[in-house]
């Protein structure tokens, strides 16, 4: 009776660890969020570090290019990035773009419609990928210029982060960029789209305002003494 016992009791044991064996290979194995989609962010001009951030000159542009890859066999729906843009710098919304496949040339505004969607409250960014195909990438350039009105010291760091996929919450985030900005509200002259600055334009209308005066004063002068 006891060597029966001893017997069941040895095969219960051996069950036992092949289970946790299973087990454990499972989760060992198990694929992650991060495995299935990943998210790069990087910038131009280049970032920096935390202890050492990029230094910006006056009224510079900064370009955040933010690109997700689908590293998956599936294609992947519903793909939620966010972004919260550091504050002093002023989002160009109607030039946000984006594209596939790593190619540049063939991009395409997200104001136009297409496959991404944008919105934001003040600088806090949301973009939706409406698809994205199986071991693919797409690249969302997002155009940022420095406010006329920053002043003193600022760092701008930014970071982005896939929120959710498929309709599953997700928090898979990108490495941060760094750029630091020194400068007060009178160091930016505030420029018109088309090129040139405002000042000097104000200054050009008052010159030939005066000049017009001064030609219509010696006119009648003129006019005086011939009478």
């Amino acid at each position: 009776m006891d060597i029966f016992r001893l017997k069941y009791l040895s095969l219960a044991i051996g069950m036992g660890a092949i289970s946790a064996f299973a087990v454990g290979n499972l989760n060992t194995h198990s694929v992650s969020a991060d495995d299935i989609l990943s998210i790069e962010l990087t910038s131009s001009p280049t970032s920096g570090t935390n202890n050492n951030p990029k230094a910006l000159s006056v009224s510079t542009d900064i370009v955040y290019s933010i690109s997700i890859t689908n590293n998956s066999s599936s294609d992947i729906e519903q793909i939620v990035i966010n972004d919260d843009i550091p504050e002093g710098l002023h989002i160009a919304d109607n030039s946000i773009s984006y594209y596939t496949g790593g190619n540049s040339e063939n991009s395409k505004l997200i104001s136009d419609g297409g496959d991404v969607t944008y919105s934001a409250d003040g600088n806090s960014t949301v973009f939706t990928i409406n698809k994205l195909e199986s071991n693919s990438s797409i690249t969302i350039s997002v155009p940022t210029v420095v406010n006329s009105d920053t002043s003193g010291e600022k760092i701008f760091d930014n970071r982005a982060l896939i929120s959710s996929y498929n309709g599953t919450s997700v928090n898979i985030q990108s490495a941060d960029t760094f750029h630091s900005y020194t400068g007060s509200a009178d160091s930016t002259l505030p420029e018109l789209r088309g090129g040139g600055n405002i000042p000097f334009i104000v200054i050009g209308i008052s010159i030939m305002a005066a000049a017009a005066i001064l030609m219509i004063v010696t006119f009648k002068r003129r006019n005086g003494k011939r009478k």
